[in-house]
């Protein structure tokens, strides 16, 4: 099988048979306020397929190793500890099928934080969210330990396609963010970039990609930064060539939240934002919303 066959038969697996085009006009508002006593670093979020009105959550490095539970006001309604998955620099959370078993919800807890870029190892811990909803420490399904192949990265944002493989966006502070495709083996390579600072016409801090969620039917992944929403077909990512505005990607207006760093799509027409604030500050939740039929 040549690269081009390959990558062809990776993205028809990876979408359904009936995808939805981006929205070209979204409504926001804040909805809520995130506990910030339990929940004051949020970095990683998603949406519980288990529990339809939960939110799972997950804090920075520094806090200890747990995922957290919320209903979409922000309370916070369960946290379970993590076992055997040491917390060095947890930055990102999906919820998605879990390897070998579609039909069953899994977390995926992302530990690729570097912002030294000094790290030689990262890992992605797997857990059961039926497990998650029923114990009180919580041990991985699998973790997948991973390198880079030709230097360390920072990054705080991935997803979890259709097919179990996963897509981390590096924050990268000099050029464009750096795409690499991750496979449950950890086998690891570089799949292109992603020019934020060409792409909204922002700079410096504000170009850095903080989180990332993949739709619902697997079509589309959004992408938070610092200072810009965008929405942007997954196969415009897969292939390499420059993304086109209007057609491949769009940007989403809205509020800029002070430190924003949490993103996850609620259906194929709505998501929600969040920050990471300490604790005693406000972390607003906005839910964004499409104004057209999509």
């Amino acid at each position: 099988m040549n690269r081009i066959t390959g990558l062809t038969l990776l993205f028809s697996l990876t979408l359904s048979t009936s995808t939805f085009a981006l929205c070209s006009k979204w409504n926001s508002r804040q909805t809520a306020e995130l506990d910030t006593s339990v929940i004051n670093e949020a970095s990683g979020l998603g949406k519980s397929a288990v529990k339809s009105n939960m939110l799972l959550w997950i804090n920075d490095s520094g806090s200890a190793e747990a995922v957290h539970a919320t209903d979409l006001e922000g309370r916070v309604q369960r946290t379970v500890a993590l076992s055997d998955f040491t917390n060095r620099d947890t930055e990102a959370l999906a919820v998605a099928a879990c390897p070998n078993s579609p039909g069953e919800s899994c977390i995926y807890v992302a530990d690729i934080g570097d912002n030294k870029q000094r790290r030689v190892d990262y890992k992605v811990g797997v857990f059961r969210e039926t497990e998650f909803w029923t114990r009180q420490k919580l041990a991985p399904l699998e973790v997948v330990r991973f390198t880079y192949p030709s230097a360390s990265y920072n990054a705080e944002s991935f997803v979890v396609l259709r097919d179990g493989t996963m897509l981390i966006f590096t924050k990268t502070k000099s050029g464009p963010s750096q795409i690499f495709r991750l496979e449950m083996s950890g086998r690891i390579s570089k799949l292109g970039e992603l020019p934020i600072a060409a792409m909204t016409s922002s700079s410096g801090d504000r170009a850095l990609v903080t989180d990332a969620t993949l739709s619902p039917d697997g079509s589309r992944v959004l992408i938070l930064t610092y200072g810009d929403l965008l929405e942007v077909k997954l196969e415009a990512l897969f292939a390499r060539r420059p993304l086109i505005k209007g057609s491949d990607y769009t940007l989403i207006p809205g509020p800029k939240l002070n430190q924003q760093e949490t993103v996850t799509y609620l259906s194929e027409g709505s998501f929600l934002v969040s920050t990471e604030v300490e604790s005693g500050g406000v972390a607003e939740i906005v839910t964004y919303s499409c104004a057209l039929n999509l």
